[in-house]
């Protein structure tokens, strides 16, 4: 009879526990949020956040998060609520950091400060 050591048994429990908390997601809206900044706010790194056909409002903001936010077909399109601008990456994101297949009507443009040298 074959038999592992408990600690090595519980080692490889432990890695595979946590690949499976770092899986990727897909964050739906609106059957799972309600919004796209809320989906955006509870999604970790390498989560999609899917939107289905509709008009939203709000401005998102992707927190410095690698994350993709994405219309699921084409018909989604994101108001603002409040005058200004729509969409942020202006917390650190990288070229993981996408918007994809989403119409984005009335929002302002603004450019980011970039501090003195």
């Amino acid at each position: 009879m074959f038999r592992l050591p408990l600690r090595r048994v519980l080692v490889v429990l432990l890695m595979f526990a946590s690949s499976l908390a770092s899986a990727q997601r897909t964050l739906q809206i609106p059957s799972q949020f309600s919004s796209v900044q809320t989906a955006i706010d509870q999604a970790s790194s390498g989560d999609t956040v899917s939107i289905a056909p509709g008009t939203y409002t709000g401005s998102i903001n992707f927190s410095g998060k690698r994350i993709i936010v994405q219309g699921s077909a084409n018909g989604v399109v994101l108001l603002p609520s409040v005058p200004g601008p729509m969409v942020s990456f202006i917390s650190g994101e990288s070229r993981a950091s996408l918007l994809a297949n989403v119409t984005i009507e009335g929002g302002a443009a603004s450019t980011p400060q970039v501090p003195a040298a």
